[in-house]
């Protein structure tokens, strides 16, 4: 059997087919395929070659304006944020969802009272799970994409952003409208710097999940956002006066 073949195993299909060289590094130190000395090994070698890529791009620093300022929103006054968001689409609608086939539910959104987000809430798993020398050294630099919201009467503006050390370290926004406090609709998904009424007018007519509803699934582990690679970014955080 194949190291490709074990990682099928070990993770939902479609997780596979998204995650990076780094995250099947992780997992398959997480499930003991192999030893952790030639992972570090490699992996220290991934690392400086792929080092060109590590810097966030400019337009991605200049193009993020929902800084993050550690304040409590309200958000929870409007829905349910002890748990996630998720997508029943045509694919997944007879998935039983728990944690052995979360990473089907894929965009999924977790929030927190104070302005941080980030998708997919396999990551709440892996960063909850006991974890070895190796996971504890790169979890930081996990290939999350995490990000910052502001509430906008019943809207929910997101800014998400990837993370470093990639081939590009883009931006995209997403808006939900709340529905209730278990369902939420997106209205626009995409460009941050193209955001307009014609945009959002464009979206809701041609988008992807335009018709979607993401509704609520309890979780009780979330991420510390203060473990993550993006928190001490200065063009993520509010500036001090």
């Amino acid at each position: 059997m194949n190291v490709q073949t074990t990682l099928k195993q070990c993770i939902s299909q479609q997780y596979f087919n998204r995650a990076t060289t780094i995250d099947k590094l992780w997992i398959m130190d997480r499930y003991h395929i192999f030893d952790f000395q030639p992972a570090l090994i490699f992996f220290v070698c991934l690392f400086f070659l792929a080092g060109c890529g590590i810097g966030t791009p400019l337009r991605t620093k200049s193009s993020f304006s929902y800084c993050f300022d550690g304040e409590n929103t309200g958000l929870d006054s409007l829905i349910n944020i002890d748990g996630f968001f998720y997508m029943k689409s045509k694919t997944n609608e007879n998935i039983l969802l728990n944690e052995s086939n979360i990473g089907y539910f894929y965009p999924s959104f977790v929030f927190y009272k104070k302005n941080f987000v980030h998708i997919d809430p396999y990551y709440d798993l892996i960063f909850n799970k006991p974890k070895s020398l190796f996971q504890k050294f790169f979890e930081v630099n996990i290939r999350a994409e995490f990000g910052s919201y502001i509430l906008s009467v019943d809207t929910i503006k997101i800014q998400l952003v990837e993370p470093p050390g990639g081939q590009t370290q883009s931006i995209y926004e997403v808006w939900f409208v709340v529905i209730d406090k278990y369902n939420i609709r997106p209205v626009y998904w995409g460009d941050p710097d193209l955001v307009s009424n014609a945009t959002v007018n464009a979206y809701l007519k041609n988008g992807p999940y335009r018709n979607e509803i993401f509704t609520f699934y309890p979780m009780e582990r979330k991420i510390n956002p203060e473990k993550t690679w993006i928190i001490n970014k200065r063009w993520f955080r509010c500036k001090q006066e």
